[in-house]
């Protein structure tokens, strides 16, 4: 049988506004992360690339050495399985 691994997860608060844009489409833009903006089509695809964009945001800032102004919870241990809570922004059509 095999054995857990030791992983350590990091959960990242991400607070995300989203606009309406006048000519059709969202901008989602999380203010506590500076450069974390992103475009989308519907309301989802905004939030999701806003979310891409954080990661990779927080990536770099790891690579650097620099500080994550997010508030996060850690999960550390051998675990196999992690259940995360999401919202699911969706737009009604």
């Amino acid at each position: 049988m095999k054995r857990s691994a030791s992983v350590s997860v990091y959960e990242y608060h991400v607070p995300i506004s989203v606009t309406s844009l006048s000519d059709g489409g969202f901008l989602a833009r999380c203010t506590k992360l500076q450069g974390c903006l992103a475009e989308g089509a519907s309301l989802s695809d905004a939030v999701s690339n806003c979310l891409n964009v954080a990661k990779h945001l927080i990536d770099l800032r790891r690579e650097e050495g620099m500080t994550i102004p997010l508030s996060k919870k850690a999960y550390t241990g051998s675990m196999r399985t992690f259940v995360f809570s999401l919202p699911l922004p969706y737009q009604f059509s």
